[in-house]
């Protein structure tokens, strides 16, 4: 019965301690989130221009993509034990706010496929949402 108090507190202490870092990610307009989504298209732009660069020529937007990522924290995009580690990840590296933002800069530059990309540039998508070969 010691054990599992014992691992309910651990569980409790850890969870806390995950969303007092992220708290301001769930009050009005959502601060948190869009500072996250600005420093990862920041570092993006720095570490791997061609994916900044294709975005933009897209207009694509980071927070259409990343806005889910960071308000679920990858939960939604990868397998439960992935998630609890990467979050057991996100526990240790308590001492730099920029672990979940490193995490999803690599997420978008893996998802940048170079065979994608010159599939997207080969069809355009028109605003009635039909295709239109270009």
């Amino acid at each position: 019965m010691l054990t599992l108090r014992n691992i309910e507190a651990d569980s409790f202490w850890c969870m806390s301690k995950l969303l007092d870092g992220i708290q301001d990610n769930y009050t009005f307009a959502q601060p948190g989130i869009q500072r996250k989504v600005k420093a990862l298209e920041e570092l993006v732009s720095r570490i791997d221009e061609t994916v900044h660069v294709h975005m933009q020529q897209y207009e694509v937007e980071y927070l259409q993509f990343a806005f889910r990522w960071m308000n679920n924290l990858l939960m939604r995009e990868l397998p439960l034990r992935c998630t609890i580690r990467l979050w057991d990840t996100y526990q240790v590296h308590t001492h730099t706010t920029n672990t979940h933002v490193r995490t999803h800069t690599y997420c978008a530059r893996e998802s940048y496929d170079p065979l994608l990309m010159s599939l997207v540039k080969s069809t355009s998508i028109s605003v009635d949402g039909g295709e239109e070969t270009g």
